[in-house]
Parts: C-alpha cells; sequence; structure tokens
C-alpha cells in the first residue's frame, strides 16, 4: 500500500504498551499509591488501569502470571 500523494510507503506505526505490575517498579512504590497492598492488583485495579491505558492510545497491556508483592514466596510455610 502506498500513500497516493508521494507514491512512497507508509511509514510504519508505533504500537505502544503498558507493563501492569502494581503500583511501581520500587519495592516500596506500594506505600505512597493510596490504597492498601491487597487492592493493587484486584480485577477492579487491572480493569481501570487497562482502561485508563487504551484510552490513552496504549495498544497493548500485559501482566505478570502470578502477581504476588515483591518478596512473597509461595513455597514458604
Amino acid at each position: 500500500m502506498t500513500d497516493p500523494d508521494d507514491g512512497l510507503p507508509p511509514l510504519p506505526r508505533l504500537h505502544l504498551a503498558l507493563e501492569v505490575d502494581g503500583d511501581g517498579a520500587h519495592p516500596a512504590a506500594w506505600r505512597h499509591s493510596g490504597r492498601p497492598p491487597g487492592a493493587v492488583l484486584t480485577p477492579r485495579a487491572v480493569r481501570d488501569v487497562v482502561a485508563a491505558a487504551e484510552n490513552a492510545g496504549f495498544g497493548l497491556v500485559t501482566f505478570a502470571d502470578s502477581p504476588l508483592p515483591p518478596g512473597a514466596d509461595p513455597d514458604a510455610s
């Protein structure tokens, strides 16, 4: 497909992606979020983040397979 005005192929489109990883990359980021740590990755919170990203023009949102808090060990007893 070419641009009918100049005969050149169109420029590739930029696709923006967002990684949903809680309230930030720093281990203490949850302390400044204004919400309890357990509310960070609830379905409602993820839905709100995805909706905001979509409204901002992001085309892809990813999140971890196992959204555990930093340092959590699921095998610890």
